[in-house]
Parts: structure tokens; sequence; C-alpha cells
């Protein structure tokens, strides 16, 4: 065998590894030909950069693969597949615009590239221009109608963007073809759901046999609807399919999971692992309790800024920091498993009005009372990073008209406090909105126990879903609570407004779904807002 078909040999190797994931072999077999790779033809060179590139890409190491893409793409500047490589590369690398016109370039020399339209149209659509990206569906749908792919993708574009009744049509389609219909199946479950229609919702996932590679996403998807619905038993065990579908990621400690069984735990240390957010570590430690009532020593594992908190509750013997006490403990638990795991029942949660008190001596109170007026504390925005933060989130202007009118409470006048961190508040120009609150203590509040101080010698929170609404309704403060229409499994509807989890909080949720820059729905909540905090019932 000559050098030639040598290394064609290797890079046919390389690349038959590269696509069975062996990433490392695929690195193996090419990496001697880098160094000769001047001697090779130039056709051989191109497909050896190109190959290094998919590898780096695939290995998700974006820096690495730039040099290999562009060395591809010098060699052949005008061809479709170099352009594209390109184009992922730079994605990857957040270099978005540059990424969208190689793609254009791809497709400007090779109108049928099909990775090219699928990496322009999702880059658009995924950072918000649905218009743009919608056209290139179309121009792509046009070269392949009914390209159950092409639908796919279509449908989980126009989701985002919320155009459901599109949205809809592209996945209904999408599931008559076997090569995409479970993943359309959840993907259109996900857009009923957006849509209030559970049970339809139900139907699609329930249609997803365990044998598909899909089942775990589907069963992850459906425990939070059987969630929404109040099925706590069968809802919860679906809810550990978080872990099949890789993307709950435990820390490994080594130590045993505990099975459930509360025989078990007498005389056992049980480190319960920290997972998720903080909001949902202060809903899961009222489990503690129960935990140590079967005569396990409980240790809970915590970030340093709710740790004090966490503390506070019943059950917890001391809260340790990730790693600490590996050593120590006899069982670990995933935190979000303990209402599975001790048969979580809406009737009958463990914890009552308040199970969590700010921690040490109160400080004094931070604002003056001489004028007999009601605090009530105000949270607009949760976390940018969470996936549904555009819905749930209220554009601070949006709020005007609850701020900015006065308001009085059994002839007790308003005054608004401020809790939003200075860090997570984009909307807020100090020229117009300082006005619309009394205080301001976002700047200060650095830790949770500084925040739940606040929140006791508050006389009211209002706040949208984030960790503030679970901390304030578990010191069993008043509580009202401002939801999307398609809210988190954690608020499941009431017809009372109120919540199995928290006896304090009551909850207000959008009655239509969530459009993108619409006030109409939250303005609405708003209102209602307004008239549960001075009517019957309210503060």
């Amino acid at each position: 065998m000559g050098e030639s078909d040598l290394a064609a040999q290797l890079i046919a190797d390389g690349r038959a590894a590269m696509e069975k994931g062996r990433l490392v072999r695929a690195r193996l077999l090419t990496t001697p030909l880098v160094e000769q790779a001047e001697q090779l033809p130039a056709e051989q060179r191109y497909g050896l950069w190109t190959l290094r590139a998919e590898i780096e890409i695939t290995a998700q190491a974006p820096d690495q693969a730039l040099s290999w893409a562009q060395r591809a793409h010098q060699m052949a500047p005008s061809h479709p597949w170099a352009n594209h490589i390109l184009a992922v590369v730079l994605r990857d690398l957040g270099r978005r615009d540059e990424a969208l016109a190689a793609w254009r370039t791809a497709l400007c020399h090779d109108p049928e590239l099909d990775q090219a339209y699928q990496g322009l149209a999702t880059t658009l659509a995924r950072s918000g221009d649905f218009v743009n990206a919608e056209q290139v569906y179309s121009q792509w749908a046009e070269r392949r109608p009914n390209d159950p792919t092409i639908l796919l993708s279509r449908g989980l574009s126009l989701a985002r963007a919320c155009a459901y009744a599109e949205a809809e049509g592209c996945l209904a389609k999408a599931c008559r073809h076997a090569q995409t219909a479970s993943k359309a199946r959840i993907a259109l479950a996900w857009v009923l759901r957006r849509q209030g229609q559970l049970d339809a919702a139900a139907t699609h996932l329930r249609a997803i046999p365990p044998s598909d590679r899909e089942y775990p996403e589907a069963r992850w998807v459906l425990a939070s609807i059987l969630l929404l619905q109040g099925n706590f038993r069968d809802g919860f065990a679906a809810f550990e399919a978080r872990f099949q579908r890789g993307r709950a990621l435990i820390r490994q400690t080594g130590l045993p999971l505990w099975d459930g069984k509360r025989s078990t735990l007498a005389g056992q240390r049980l480190l319960i692992l920290q997972e998720q957010g903080i909001g949902d570590a202060f809903q899961m430690v009222r489990f503690a309790a129960p935990l140590a009532a079967a005569g396990a020593e409980v240790l809970w594992e915590a970030s340093v800024s709710s740790a004090k908190v966490l503390a506070q509750a019943a059950g917890v013997a001391r809260v340790v920091s990730p790693g600490e006490a590996d050593q120590q403990a006899d069982l670990c638990c995933p935190m979000m498993s303990l209402p599975f795991l001790l048969k979580a029942d809406p009737a009958n949660l463990p914890g009552g009005a308040r199970y969590l008190a700010a921690p040490g001596s109160p400080p004094e109170v931070p604002f003056a009372r001489a004028d007999d007026a009601l605090h009530i504390g105000l949270v607009w925005r949760g976390n940018p990073s969470h996936d549904d933060d555009a819905a749930r989130s209220i554009p601070l202007p949006w709020l005007a008209s609850l701020l900015r009118d006065p308001l009085t409470i059994k002839g007790r006048p308003v005054r608004w406090v401020s809790l939003q961190p200075s860090s997570n508040r984009p909307d807020y120009d100090p020229l117009v909105h300082s006005a619309w609150f009394t205080h301001d203590f976002g700047p200060t509040l650095n830790s949770f126990d500084q925040t739940a101080h606040l929140l006791e010698s508050l006389d009211a929170v209002v706040s949208v879903d984030t960790a503030a609404l679970h901390l304030s309704a578990a010191l069993g403060r008043p509580t009202f609570g401002l939801l999307p229409f398609a809210c988190d499994w954690r608020w499941a509807p009431q017809a009372d407004q109120g919540s199995p989890w928290y006896p304090t909080l009551r909850l207000l949720r959008c009655s239509t779904p969530y459009q993108p820059e619409t006030p109409s729905p939250w303005l609405a909540t708003l209102k209602a807002l307004r008239s549960a905090l001075t009517g019957e019932g309210g503060l």
C-alpha cells in the first residue's frame, strides 16, 4: 500500500471511529498525518482538516476546532462543507454573526445542503430572530416538502416563537414519520402544555414506548404534567427519569443510595445531595423532619448563601458544603428524589405554614413605621439563565399601574420595597423607578440569611417564580406569587388559588399563554393582585 493509500485509509478509519463516538481513537489515527500533511494530496489534506475539526466539535472543544476549520476553509473558501464546519465552530464560540455569514455562503454554493439550513435556522431561532428563521425554514421546506426533519425543526422554532397553532401543525405531521415521531411527540406535548391542554399532552407522551431512546425525556416531560394535575404518586415516579435523560448531574460520592425505606435510616448519617436551584432546596428541606423522625442524622448539602437558612429547618443536623461529608455519611439521596421516596401527598405535606426561620438575632427594622404603613416587598425578575425566564419574569415598566397609583389596605397606605438584586434588573432606571419604591434593598442583599430577616420584617411579599417566593412562603409570610399561564409544576393551579406546599401563599396566574413582549396577560394578573391585596381575605 502506497503512502497516499495509507493516508486515505487512516482518514477513513478516523472518520468511522468518530462516527462511533470513539474520539480518542479518531485523534490517534489521524495525528501521524498532521505531521506530514504538506506531503499529502490537496484532497486528502482537506479531508484531514475537516475531520479534525469535526472531532473537536463533537468533543465540545471549539477552541481546538477553530484552527482545523480555518485550515480547511483557507484551502477551499467556496466549498459548502468547509463553510458549514467553520460556521458550527464560530457558533460554538459565540461568534454568531460570523457563523450566520458562513452558513449563507455555504448555501450560495450548495442550495441543497441540509446541515447549513439547519444550522442557520436554529441559530437564528435560538437568538430570538424568529422572522428570519422562519424564512430559512420556508426556503428549506420548498426544496424538501414534508421532510420529517424539517417539520420537526421548524415546529420547534415556531414553538419558541409562541406561534403555537403553526407549531402544532408542523409537529403533528412530524409525528406521522417513524424517523421523528418520538421527538415530535415530546415537542408537541410541550406546545400543548403551554396552552393548558394537559390531557392531550400526556396522551402523546404515553404513546412513546419504554424501548424508545426518547423514553426518558418523555417521562421527564410527563412528570411535570402529572404534577400540575396534582398526581404526586405518578408524577414524582416519572420525575426520577431526570437521571436517565442525561441532564440531571449528581455529584459522585461513592456512597450507597438510600432505598426509600424508613426502616433503613435508624442510626444512619444520610447525606442529601444538592440538586437544581436554591428555591428547590427551600422547598425540599421540609422533608428533613420525617427523615430525622425515622432515626437518620440528616446532613444537608447546600451553597454558602443559603446554608444558614436551611440549617434552621427541623430535622437538619448539619448543613455541609459539597464534598465535605462524603467520608462521614453512610447513605446519600438526591434532594429532588425525596418526594418520591417519602411518597409525598398534596394533602399531607410536612412542614406546615412555617418551617424555616431567619437565622440569628433579628437586626434593627430597616425602615420606619411611623405612618402605620404596610410594607410589601417585590421581586419582579427571576434568574435570566432559566429556560423559561422570559415567560416568568415581568418587565418593570409593566408594573407601573400597581406601583405608581396609591394603594391602601384597610385604611393603611402601602409602601413598596424593592427586593430585586441589583445584578438582575436591566429594566431599572433610577431616574424613573426609584420613586416607585420607598426602600431599595437590592444592592445590599448578599445572602439568603439577610433576605430572610428582611422578609420577616415585611407585611407581605409579592414575587415571580424565583427563590424569594419559596423562601417567603417557607417563612410563613403572607406571600403572593405571580405566575405565567404555563407555570412550573410546583405551582399546580388550585381552585382556591392556594398551594399545597405553602399554606400562606396565594397564587395569581395569567389566564392566557405567554406571548413575547405582550403585557396584557400580566396586566390582568396585576389587576387581580390589587384586588387580592385589598379585598376580603387579603392583608
